[in-house]
């Protein structure tokens, strides 16, 4: 019987080299199951419902438990940085962007997903066009801006 190895999510099996007490397959998956222990031990980590299906298959819809604890989430990360401002102070004194800050990114990816139907799911193809039609639109702008400024002179 082969054994699979510990960490959340990963169902690697361990190699057969490895030693009689190894839970992990790799390193790298020691050191992050640590991580995660210790952030939840700390206070430091919400964790969200594992999700039923897909993102997006109405499972995980807005009003489903995952989506209003990632909501929770958004708003005490929010909260978190009103509170305190973009900016605190570090260990060292200087003046550092604040720690909430990195983790926005994810949890907004994660409701866009639960709130996106699986038909119109996310893609990098959206978010390029939707770049190259923004730098599009304002270089236009300011073509227009300074082919303005000319004829005033």
């Amino acid at each position: 019987m082969t054994k699979t190895c510990a960490f959340r999510g990963c169902d690697e099996p361990i190699p057969l080299d490895a030693g009689r007490g190894a839970r992990y397959h790799a390193e790298n998956c020691r050191k992050a199951e640590h991580r995660a222990r210790k952030a939840e031990k700390e206070g430091r980590v919400i964790p969200l419902p594992s999700a039923a299906g897909n993102p997006g298959d109405g499972e995980s819809a807005p009003g489903s438990d995952r989506y209003d604890a990632a909501r929770a989430l958004w708003d005490m990360l929010i909260a978190d940085v009103a509170a305190d401002g973009f900016t605190i102070t570090g260990a060292s004194g200087a003046k550092v962007a604040h720690p909430a800050l990195r983790y926005l990114s994810a949890v907004h990816n994660t409701l866009r997903d639960l709130e996106a139907p699986s038909s119109e799911a996310h893609s990098e193809d959206d978010d390029i066009a939707t770049i190259k039609r923004l730098a599009l639109k304002r270089v236009a702008e300011i073509n227009a801006a300074e082919a303005a400024s000319w004829e005033t002179r």
